[in-house]
């Protein structure tokens, strides 16, 4: 980052808020606070503009913030977010993916599918907000090495579920995929139903003896 760049240092890195004044390419530096495109190491706020950032390339940084009211689009390639994600806004995966390395807390906020991209979850979600799929190939993956929860929308549900990775994902909420349903044939890849129903209307997939565990549930 150039001395001359504007904006809150942190231990971390620095702030960098999407001001959008020249446009919706992520890429533009001048459309962001501190006349820099996000680094790796960049805290990273959208905040409620006229001019919302799209994603059309590869991107990697360290935690984003979707203020309430504002939205960011991952059109293609991916968006890589190694910290936490809060998201109060929307989130719209079209064709791309976003991978939450971090925590993803979507409490009250909306992922919205308008595409076959894909929502990788890799560690704590506190929550996963609201589901809108107005495409149906969109897919959610649960791909954390160690153990996960795999949490209800708050409304909608999912339209495609890929369980992954060599650890117990266990849901905390009767789980609705609108689409189909698939666990890794991996060893100790589990999707632990708990005492919660599961509904799949597309096609189930269970990649080894024992991927679901569903004796528990109504």
């Amino acid at each position: 980052t150039s001395s001359s760049a504007s904006g809150t240092l942190t231990d971390g890195g620095y702030t960098n808020t999407w001001d959008g004044s020249s446009g919706t390419s992520w890429s533009d530096a001048s459309n962001w606070s501190c006349g820099t495109v996000p680094t790796s190491s960049s805290l990273v706020v959208i905040a409620d503009v006229s001019n919302q950032p799209v994603i059309s390339g590869n991107a990697t940084i360290s935690s984003l913030t979707v203020n309430s009211g504002a939205e960011i689009t991952v059109s293609s390639n991916a968006l890589t977010v190694t910290g936490a994600t809060d998201l109060n806004g929307k989130l719209i995966i079209s064709e791309g993916t976003y991978n939450a390395d971090g925590s993803f807390d979507g409490n009250t906020g909306t992922t919205e599918f308008t595409g076959g991209g894909v929502l990788a979850l890799s560690s704590t979600v506190t929550n996963i907000g609201s589901i809108t799929n107005t495409s149906s190939t969109g897919t959610v993956k649960y791909d954390g090495t160690s153990a996960q929860n795999v949490d209800a929308p708050s409304s909608g549900s999912y339209a495609n579920l890929s369980i992954e990775n060599a650890s117990t994902k266990t849901a905390v909420g009767n789980i609705d995929v609108d689409g189909n349903l698939n666990t890794e044939a991996e060893a100790s890849c589990v999707l632990d139903m708990s005492t919660y129903d599961l509904n799949v209307a597309g096609d189930l997939t269970i990649g080894r003896t024992g991927g679901l565990l569903a004796s528990n549930s109504a």
